[in-house]
């Protein structure tokens, strides 16, 4: 079965061919949302326009895969298989093509979700139209959802039974076969994916270290759970319902972070929106065609969080013995994830216990920290914390956007803050600004006049002093 490296596939060719795939473990669901598919099926339906409705090969790039028996397990490329597959439910739930779609999805069994029974049940129902009360995946359904609307509201009439079937035809990618010892290898697959990145983008750094983490761990889909909640930074971990009030919002994140603290970890995870299992980094830009001149390019979405996942997780590294008065902090947090995670240090951790912390800073960063919401007209700051004065949440947003802009690093205001409230308990808004106040202070030190003056001055201080006028605007101005 290995020529299939040397062949193009397609829905149709994995039909031909009787391939079945797996997503281990240690990999997270679907995190596309419903703009990501729309571009998809847009691009792939100005591809067969622009080709006059003939056969031409649409490239979604290539699968990696371990192969186990008669499977495929994917090493990276969930996205992408689960998107097809995705695409099958829409396509075969309204225009009954059983002799293709219908086969390609094998009733279920092309796609399997290992050591996820309620994802393979899920799934599985999806396919087969019989929920039975299963905990659907949100995105999986926007997905689904988008894929339909799209077909119905962008596709003529006239040519929607067509461009299906051509998309069974020409949706295409090729696959890579890894040898069986690379899966859970965290040596062997950065040395592959480096090779890998030479042309295009391949696994994360934070996936590689996923699966190095909890082998050998019991309760890994526990752990998993926690993990794919703790890394999305995409979004904030618990929900925001429609029509919630904020200080409604902002008591579930108090509710969870006590839970944490007293160790009740399920109660905790249950309230976040991650405790589904969700695929991989994977970003949109990883299922790029070929490039051509002609076609549009996907944006891949921007970050919201502070930092980034790599500078979360060396943060919390970082907290595990936290010594503030250490030098080294810029050449800690500049360095490679898997470099800072050496096997010694892994060794050294207590893993149960840095996943708890991981999901007790997430929620206190999710809380006490801005994020960053981009509007058209630029960047809008958005913070979770409540109080009944909005003057006081105001000040906080307003310093932390201050000290963001003016590029502060983490480790002289986030980090510091996170081990205080760790060790220290819960903050109101008040003492939130004080502390901040605080550490900028330390960090900064005192005002200079002298050396106030252009070029030498720096920008931090043109934004300081925009904090100030805002702070004071009532007896100013």
């Amino acid at each position: 079965m290995n020529t299939i490296c040397n062949i193009r596939l397609t829905p149709e060719k994995v039909v031909e061919n009787g391939l079945n795939f797996g997503i281990p473990i240690y990999q997270r669901l679907f995190a596309w949302d419903g703009k990501q598919v729309y571009r998809l099926m847009d691009n792939l339906y100005q591809h067969y326009k622009s080709h006059q409705y003939k056969d031409t090969p649409y490239y979604i790039g290539a699968l990696s895969c371990v192969r186990l028996n008669n499977r495929y397990d994917l090493i990276d490329g969930q996205q992408r298989m689960t998107v097809m597959c995705l695409i099958g439910i829409a396509v075969n739930k309204d225009y009954k093509f059983q002799s293709s779609w219908g086969k390609f999805l094998s009733k279920g069994d092309r796609l399997h979700f290992i050591a996820r029974s309620a994802d393979s049940s899920y799934f599985q129902g999806r396919i087969l139209g019989q929920v039975n009360g299963s905990k659907p995946n949100d995105l999986m359904e926007e997905g689904i959802s988008t894929i339909d609307g799209f077909l119905q509201n962008q596709v003529d009439s006239e040519l929607r039974g067509d461009f299906c079937q051509w998309i069974f035809r020409n949706l295409s990618f090729f696959i890579s076969i890894l040898p069986s010892s690379y899966e859970g290898d965290k040596n062997l697959l950065n040395k592959y994916f480096e090779n890998m990145n030479v042309g295009g983008k391949g696994l994360e750094e934070q996936d590689i270290l996923k699966v190095q983490l909890i082998q050998g761990q019991p309760h890994q889909r526990d752990l998993i759970r926690i993990w794919n909640t703790a890394c999305d930074l995409s979004q904030k971990a618990i929900k925001l319902q429609a029509n919630e009030s904020a200080s409604s919002y902002a008591e579930k994140y108090r509710q969870a972070i006590s839970l944490c603290r007293k160790g009740d970890i399920k109660a905790a995870m249950d309230m976040c929106i991650g405790s589904y299992e969700e695929d991989d980094a994977t970003t949109i830009g990883e299922i790029l065609p070929i490039p051509d001149e002609n076609e549009k390019s996907y944006d891949t979405p921007r970050n919201p969080s502070l930092i980034s996942i790599s500078e979360f997780l060396l943060m919390v590294l970082d907290l595990q013995n936290y010594n503030e008065n250490v030098q080294n902090k810029e050449s800690f947090y500049e360095q490679q994830l898997l470099r800072a995670f050496s096997d010694e240090i892994i060794h050294s951790l207590d893993i149960p216990k840095f996943y708890e912390d991981i999901l007790l800073y997430r929620l206190l960063l999710d809380y006490y920290f801005i994020s960053l919401e981009r509007e058209d007209w630029g960047l809008n700051y958005d913070l979770v914390l409540y109080s009944d004065e909005k003057e006081k949440m105001a000040r906080c947003r307003q310093f932390e956007a201050m000290l963001y802009v003016s590029d502060t690093p983490l480790y002289h205001w986030i980090t510091p803050l996170m081990h205080k409230l760790k060790n220290e308990g819960d903050i109101d808004a008040d003492k939130l600004l004080d502390e901040l106040k605080a550490l900028d202070r330390k960090y900064r030190g005192g005002v200079e006049y002298d050396h106030l003056f252009f070029p030498e001055v720096k920008v931090y201080w043109f934004r300081r002093l925009e904090y100030l006028i805002w702070e004071n605007r009532k007896e100013l101005f």
